[in-house]
């Protein structure tokens, strides 16, 4: 396959008669995406099939979805920790101001290791 056309002429070989036992459309859990991906690994990106790029496209957008509602959730999170910091200023002697701002605290930084590559909560 030198070229372009050679690979997408072979791509709609394939595809033609393929039942798309991938199901890019379908609603898939993370075990079924997991495996999926780590069957993937195998073949050569240039060799999938429109099946396969549509549900590997698919898995990439909800993966990116869950990351920027998680980074909305940070910085909403980071928002409500200033106001509760700035309150706590104004009103040191409150146990409560103090609790919830270590609570704030605590879900920002599991939020941010989700997120993070290393993928430890840290202490």
């Amino acid at each position: 396959m030198k070229t372009r056309i050679d690979r997408k002429h072979v791509q709609l070989a394939q595809s033609t008669n393929f039942i798309d036992e991938y199901q890019p459309n379908k609603n898939q859990n993370v075990a079924d995406d997991s495996a999926f991906i780590k069957k993937m690994n195998g073949i050569k990106f240039n060799e999938f099939t429109i099946g396969q790029h549509k549900r590997v496209y698919r898995i990439a957008l909800r993966g990116l979805g869950l990351r920027r509602a998680i980074d909305k959730e940070i910085a909403l999170q980071t928002k409500n920790r200033a106001e509760i910091a700035h309150e706590m200023v104004m009103n040191s002697d409150s146990s409560i101001l103090h609790h919830e701002w270590h609570s704030i605290n605590n879900i920002i930084r599991v939020l941010n290791s989700l997120v993070k590559d290393n993928n430890q909560v840290g202490g």
